[in-house]
């Protein structure tokens, strides 16, 4: 199917070029550039080709780790149990398939691997999209906000 809409676009483009090189025979150099209305219509169907090959370019969630924990000091201890509450909205049904919590209070060896990637002491609570290849896409840590979460879910191919 993307095979067709793409050969589709290539044949239009190429009719829209040859009806401008006929439109155009015959008229200075500097008035042939948008002699065919054909050529704007062409363009934007480049454009349009051009972004959905970006979007299935980009790269897709295939876990989301949320890293927290159940003991830690007072001022953590709030973030974290919003950060859970958050979480909890967000990762139902489906999504709750895509969803890895690791507490570090129970299994802080399991966040040492996302650690060593970030380059970084993680800070809970944290929220990283990885993917297939195990490379982190996205990562924030501390303060979750619903709605961006929602939107890099979004952005990374998760509904």
């Amino acid at each position: 199917m993307k095979k067709t809409r793409l050969l589709v676009f290539v044949l239009l483009g190429l009719a829209a070029l040859m009806l401008q090189i006929i439109l155009s025979k015959g008229k200075p150099n500097g008035q042939n550039k948008s002699c065919c209305p054909l050529s704007l219509v062409f363009t934007s169907i480049l454009q349009t080709v051009e972004e959905g090959t970006a979007a299935e370019a980009r790269p897709k969630a295939a876990r989301i780790v949320y890293i927290t924990a159940s003991q830690v000091c007072i001022c953590a201890q709030e973030l974290c149990q919003r950060g859970d509450q958050v979480i909890a909205q967000i990762f139902v049904g489906e999504r709750e398939k895509l969803l890895r919590i690791i507490d570090l209070a129970k299994d802080a060896k399991s966040a040492d691997p996302y650690a060593v990637k970030l380059n970084l002491v993680l800070r809970v609570p944290a929220l990283l999209f990885v993917d297939a290849q195990d490379n982190i896409l996205w990562s924030t840590g501390e303060v979750l906000s619903k709605e961006v979460i929602l939107a890099k879910l979004k952005e990374f191919g998760v509904n």
